[in-house]
């Protein structure tokens, strides 16, 4: 390659970097309580912060459906058949645990507050 072919790769690489999102923007833009697709989440992190997904699987509607009932607030969680659905909550955590510096725990009671600790970690650990 050229020198200014290299020189041209590497501004192209420099702006798509700059274009991503940090992963604790990307936690934070989803809401603390929000249920979503779990392969729509994992493809638009892909997409937005450049990084793998490192949350698991999901969990079935009637699974979801049941920590919903769980909480005692009312809710209800539908999609097609076989959709695997993810909160936040499980998002938020599984990339503190891969991104923050070991031993981590945010020790936090309720769902917001604990989504927030880990937000505010993964940034502090500069993702």
């Amino acid at each position: 390659m050229t020198f200014k072919q290299n020189l041209l790769d590497a501004v192209n690489d420099a702006v798509a970097d700059a274009e991503m999102m940090s992963v604790s923007d990307w936690i934070d833009d989803l809401g603390t309580h929000t249920i979503m697709d779990n392969a729509g989440a994992s493809e638009d992190f892909r997409k937005e912060t450049g990084e793998e997904p490192c949350w698991g699987e999901g969990y079935s509607q009637e699974s979801m459906q049941a920590q919903i009932g769980a909480r005692g607030k009312g809710g209800d969680v539908t999609g097609p058949e076989g959709m695997m659905f993810i909160s936040t909550i499980d998002i938020a955590e599984a990339c503190a645990d891969k991104y923050v510096p070991q031993p981590w725990h945010h020790g936090k009671m309720g769902m917001g507050f604990a989504v927030d600790a880990c937000v505010e970690a993964i940034k502090e650990a500069g993702h």
